[in-house]
């Protein structure tokens, strides 16, 4: 499937939280409250997502979702956490991500054991995940009181030579399902867009995709503060931005 890179970032704590604005000398302050109501104060500098868009300080932001880097210097992801009552989201494409003065790359992520707790039977389940090639995308949010916010979703790179030379998708089951439903509604159209095939067809698609941003909205479903879901915007819809 073309070149890979097999990339490992050191982890730091993650899970559900809420911020609080504070006004600082150089900025705000970001008080990260844990679910276990321990609280952390960052300097808006070392926050590497976007806060809202009416981000203000004594402002509060509940059901959130974060990373900090393995120092825990830094707030690496913050994104809305998802829950039973607000979990659809409206956003847009924005872009892939990419280290500095690179093109987006696609990654491999090495197989593993998934070890889980089956909810009806109580018992502990396994399974053998088996390696997978994947690559990322960042989406912005551009409605509700999470307005400005990004979403990080992450997608099976899918994509092979057809017989022409151009790039096809080639993959089943529910995740070939989601990264052809998201390539749907952020506006990739397999009947007119054609890309040449190579190793990293990325550059090209990312390229696609931020041209048709403006002109295509959709929905995410987002768990535990992960998207799992694109959904179009039913029509007659209006949704203020």
């Amino acid at each position: 499937m073309g070149t890979r890179r097999n990339i490992s970032y050191a982890k730091g704590p993650k899970g559900k939280c809420e911020i609080r604005l504070l006004e600082g000398d150089d900025g705000m302050i970001i008080r990260l409250v844990n679910e276990a109501g321990i609280s952390r104060d960052f300097e808006e500098k070392n926050c590497y997502s976007p806060l809202p868009s009416d981000a203000a300080p004594r402002k509060k932001y509940p059901d959130l979702f974060y990373k900090l880097n393995a120092e825990e210097t830094a707030i690496y992801q913050l994104n809305p956490l998802g829950t039973d009552e607000d979990d659809e989201f409206f956003v847009r494409y924005s872009r892939m991500p990419s280290r500095e003065d690179d093109v987006p790359q696609h990654f491999a992520s090495p197989g593993r054991e998934i070890v889980y707790r089956d909810k009806q039977s109580g018992k502990t389940k396994r399974f053998w995940k088996a390696e997978e090639e994947l690559f990322n995308v960042i989406l912005t949010i551009v409605s509700g009181r999470y307005k400005g916010m990004e979403l990080k979703a992450t997608l099976n790179y899918f994509f092979e030579e057809d017989v022409d030379g151009s790039m096809m998708m080639d993959g089943v089951g529910k995740a070939a399902t989601k990264l052809d439903r998201f390539l749907t509604e952020a506006g990739f159209d397999w009947g007119d867009d054609s890309i040449e095939y190579s190793a990293n067809i990325l550059p090209e698609l990312d390229a696609i995709l931020q041209d048709r941003a403006s002109s295509h909205m959709f929905r995410v479903v987002v768990r535990n503060g992960y998207v799992q879901e694109f959904k179009g915007i039913p029509d007659g819809m209006k949704v203020e931005e």
